[in-house]
């Protein structure tokens, strides 16, 4: 059986990501040792080099929160990323399949929990919702308020229901993050430790500052979207794809992910060699491997001022040779005019 380690070497050799051993055997202490106690493999992807630790998906908290305690981790995302990969099986199916859990290590944030550094996206959206409409660490809206606050739209239809509303709220209630009292229109949440959101000052603009500044809205299905509506309209998302997305839209927002992603289908149209490379490899390896690279080349030419896109052909599917051959003719005949 291979170890995680092969696992993941397996995966970079497949998507021919440069990757290497780090970790090393000390024989006195028969034991492994990692290199500055973050990394067992260093990867050069296109944007960063990459610490990368491995283990099994039981022991994925574990090592989290060795990484957060050490004191080389600051040191190394001031340069690079860490992130930490934990394989277990999965159903796919029938079949029971190895599938890697990916997080990209963040420390930037100190306020947020380990409860909260797990959360899904949209529980994190509404938690950052009741946070920003509380009134010294009390919410009075309803349900439907906190539905209307966090809508997103899938497939052309909108939510939440009122329901996943609640299912969430409980949730939060079990993790002892909220205390509920009452219900329809006079219901009551109370954050507990409300306290640790404001910095020390108790007041809140502080907090709204901070949830502005730290836990920015992800709108991760307006930017999922764009993605298949603009790169690859065929592109059908993985259960991983959002975990993806999220700590970017984070990290860049919105717009500017947006920009990059124009700017990676500018860059396609204008060179097949790099689209063919490049461009169908699905939304979870542009936005790990790809996205912070366009970030940087869309904000160049904005600040250059050269916003002369190169006209594009909406695609329906996977062009073909021949019909590369034809766009390219097209092309030709737009750049004449």
């Amino acid at each position: 059986m291979m170890s995680p380690t092969q696992r993941t070497l397996a995966w970079f050799k497949k998507n021919e990501i440069p990757a290497g051993i780090v970790e090393r055997w000390v024989a006195p202490a028969k034991r492994r040792i990692d290199l500055f106690g973050i990394a067992d493999l260093v990867a050069i992807y296109p944007d960063a080099i990459v610490a990368v630790q491995v283990t099994s998906g039981s022991n994925h908290a574990s090592h989290r929160k060795k990484i957060l305690e050490n004191d080389k981790a600051p040191l190394w995302l001031k340069h690079g990323r860490i992130e930490l990969w934990s394989w277990s099986k999965r159903k796919v199916g029938k079949r029971s399949l190895w599938k890697p859990r990916v997080e990209e290590i963040c420390i930037e944030d100190d306020t947020l929990s380990a409860i909260e550094r797990d959360m899904p996206p949209k529980y994190y959206k509404m938690w950052n919702f009741i946070l920003y409409n509380c009134k010294g660490g009390e919410y009075d809206g309803s349900l439907s308020d906190i539905a209307k606050g966090i809508e997103w739209t899938e497939n052309g239809k909108k939510y939440p229901a009122r329901s996943t509303v609640q299912t969430m709220l409980n949730w939060f209630i079990n993790q002892k993050m909220i205390i509920a009292s009452g219900g329809g229109q006079g219901r009551s949440l109370v954050v507990k430790n409300w306290e640790k959101y404001q910095g020390g000052k108790g007041a809140a603009p502080e907090m709204q500052k901070k949830v502005q500044k730290k836990g920015p809205d992800p709108t991760i299905s307006k930017v999922l979207g764009y993605y298949i509506s603009t790169v690859d309209v065929e592109y059908t998302p993985s259960s991983m794809t959002r975990k993806f997305i999220y700590p970017k839209v984070r990290k860049w927002g919105v717009e500017t992910i947006t920009d990059a992603m124009d700017e990676f289908v500018r860059r396609c149209d204008s060179n097949p060699k790099y689209e063919e490379s490049n461009r169908y490899k699905g939304a979870d390896f542009w936005f790990r491997f790809l996205c912070d690279e366009q970030v940087k080349l869309a904000k160049r030419r904005k600040e250059n001022n050269s916003d002369d896109r190169i006209p594009r052909i909406r695609r329906s599917k996977k062009p073909t040779t021949q019909q590369r051959g034809r766009e390219g003719s097209a092309r030709e005949l737009l750049e004449v005019q």
